[in-house]
């Protein structure tokens, strides 16, 4: 299967800001009681704040995207969850990857494979969620009233919703390394602007020996 150029350009986007709003997050400080905060922490929590919206702007046009796109996983794989066929096919790829995993092995990976396509939706919609909440809170911290209250519970949600942020981002990094040690080349594909982005599987060869045990 062929990445398209926006869906590449879309994704390193993604994994930026992702990366930049947990490291800043480690560091930033906001505005308490009235008081903006001073120095690199409340610089950090500024550029924290744009780059949030950024990431909202993003990860909405990658929803439009996959929903248009033709010749790469639709929106349908990516939200398996309503369709009684995609839940079957997930049920079975899920199946393989426990079978491969019982063997010690890791499966040929497959651009378009249930199980992968929809943790991708997962995250898709887990970073939906940090960028809408982390706007609502930018725009209406300030207010009383109605206001104030979504804006509250927003930043509650924001808050709670990092920790999942983290275990994905870290769960995702290590499966993908797992992959480039079993000679499944799936990084440089999706990084790689300039290519034509096929990735193994979907008439592409996996490099490598897609049987290689794992240890």
């Amino acid at each position: 299967m062929t990445r398209s150029v926006l869906t590449r350009v879309l994704h390193s986007l993604l994994a930026f800001a992702v990366i930049y709003q947990l490291a800043s997050s480690l560091a930033m400080e906001g505005p308490k009681r009235g008081h903006e905060a001073a120095g690199l922490p409340g610089t950090l929590f500024e550029l924290h704040e744009w780059v949030g919206l950024g990431a909202l702007a993003v990860v909405a046009l990658f929803w439009v995207w996959s929903l248009v796109r033709q010749g790469e996983t639709r929106l349908g794989v990516l939200v398996p969850w309503f369709s009684r066929d995609r839940l079957r096919d997930l049920r079975e790829d899920l199946g393989r990857h426990g079978r491969s995993l019982r063997q010690r092995t890791l499966p040929v990976y497959k651009p378009q494979g249930a199980l992968p396509a929809a943790i991708h939706g997962l995250g898709l919609l887990l970073i939906s969620v940090m960028a809408l909440t982390g706007s609502v809170f930018y725009f209406w911290h300030g207010g009383a009233g109605t206001a104030g209250a979504a804006a509250k519970t927003a930043k509650e949600v924001h808050t709670t919703l990092a920790n999942l942020v983290w275990t994905y981002l870290i769960g995702h990094a290590a499966m993908a390394m797992l992959h480039r040690l079993a000679g499944h080349d799936i990084i440089q594909p999706m990084f790689n602007l300039r290519q034509s982005g096929n990735e193994p599987g979907a008439g592409a060869r996996p490099q490598g020996d897609p049987s290689r045990t794992v240890s």
